[in-house]
């Protein structure tokens, strides 16, 4: 019986043998198709015991747990965080753009030249000479350009940037969860936190696209169970006694949509200064 060399790992074994003795793939000739390919990838992350459902399924029904389990090293059974992050995303803005009415951020649609005050004269002067002159060129083109265009141009910005923006905005709220919620924890705890925060929040928006806006009653539902689902989320993780999670709920919240603001005027001060 004449021996042959496993393709994945280069190990000897006899051609009568169905499966590599040191890595466990299977010795068959191998004819991939895309059929195949898709397949491969389905059963790994979508079937019913796949890492897609795991993973949906720990995030949603018992928050916390997801980070618990990959900082204590159960990894494989479950889509890195980042995976988890990306996806979410990815629904999230499809939905936005496939079942919204309306860009990120919306403007007027006046034909009037937008007028710019003098006060952002007396700022243009007071900046460095270089950067002066490239602002003053950017406001001149601007003040000459309709509402409607300026606001246009400045929504599909921030429509394009803001995924990175929310992307940016993790490790920032991860380091303020590190001051808030306990030093003890490593930085990288919180970070995977956040990540999975992030994912549970986007996850929790998209249904919110599918229903009629007159649809209050199941919106006021979809909020509520997603509050209780980050309750529950960092009750698991960060534990400790109900008065201190409530008293730093609070500034938690606050840091959050602060730093969310705070990203979402950057972008549109980006849009207006490259157009």
């Amino acid at each position: 019986m004449s021996e042959m060399n496993c393709r994945n790992c280069e190990s000897r074994f006899n051609s009568g043998e169905r499966f590599c003795s040191a890595c466990g793939q299977s010795t068959a000739p191998i004819s991939t198709t895309t059929f195949e390919a898709v397949d491969d990838w389905a059963e790994h992350y979508v079937g019913s015991h796949g890492a897609l459902w795991r993973t949906l399924k720990t995030l949603l029904f018992s928050p916390g747990k997801l980070t618990a389990e990959y900082i204590t090293g159960r990894r494989t059974m479950y889509l890195k965080p980042i995976q988890l992050y990306f996806l979410a995303s990815i629904l999230f803005f499809s939905a936005h753009k496939l079942l919204s009415s309306g860009g990120v951020i919306t403007f007027d649609t006046e034909t009037s030249s937008v007028t710019m005050h003098a006060e952002i004269d007396e700022t243009i002067r007071n900046l460095p000479p270089w950067l002066a002159k490239r602002v003053e060129s950017r406001v001149g083109v601007l003040s000459a350009m309709p509402r409607g265009e300026l606001g246009a141009r400045i929504s599909g910005f921030a429509s394009r940037a803001l995924p990175l923006g929310l992307l940016c905005l993790v490790p920032v709220f991860a380091f303020f969860l590190k001051i808030l919620w306990g030093w003890r924890k490593r930085y990288a705890d919180h970070f995977v936190f956040a990540l999975h925060l992030q994912a549970t929040i986007f996850l929790f928006l998209i249904p919110m696209y599918l229903v009629p806006k007159t649809g209050n009653v199941f919106l006021g539902v979809i909020a509520f169970a997603m509050c209780v689902t980050l309750w529950r989320a960092f009750t698991r993780f960060y534990g400790g006694d109900l008065g201190r999670r409530c008293a730093l709920l609070l500034p938690t919240v606050f840091v959050y949509f602060a730093a969310l603001i705070a990203v979402m005027v950057g972008i549109v001060f980006l849009g207006f200064a490259i157009g």
